[in-house]
């Protein structure tokens, strides 16, 4: 995935998405720096006091709440690790392959997560 790509396809995205709020794209895009920074590979390791500044969130509750609908409205996997030391994870699903291909591909990594795979 380029970033740039990935980014123009979010945007489209949630263009037409009602959920969405500035917020949501401001997380987003901290999540995607750190994916860069983490080599773009699936998944990264995440930590809110990391990921808030670069979005310009303050509250904690926001931050959680917010991770937690991008992983619901299926922009994002999110995997809480609820260990402050350990970090959370979260897959940046591929934007290329459309809508079905997105869902695809989350259906796969919950089948992985289950078998024990990841």
């Amino acid at each position: 995935m380029e970033v740039i790509t990935d980014i123009l396809s979010f945007l489209d995205h949630v263009q037409e998405d009602p959920r969405i709020s500035p917020v949501h794209i401001s997380l987003y895009m901290a999540i995607l720096h750190c994916w860069r920074a983490q080599g773009c590979r699936n998944p990264i390791c995440v930590y809110a006091k990391d990921l808030m500044p670069v979005a310009k969130i303050s509250g904690v509750a926001t931050y959680h709440r917010s991770i937690r609908q991008l992983d619901e409205y299926g922009y994002i996997k999110y995997s809480s690790s609820r260990n402050h030391v350990l970090g959370s994870l979260v897959y940046l699903l591929e934007w290329e392959k459309g809508r079905q291909g997105q869902l695809k591909m989350l259906q796969e990594v919950v089948s992985q997560e289950r078998k024990g795979v990841l």
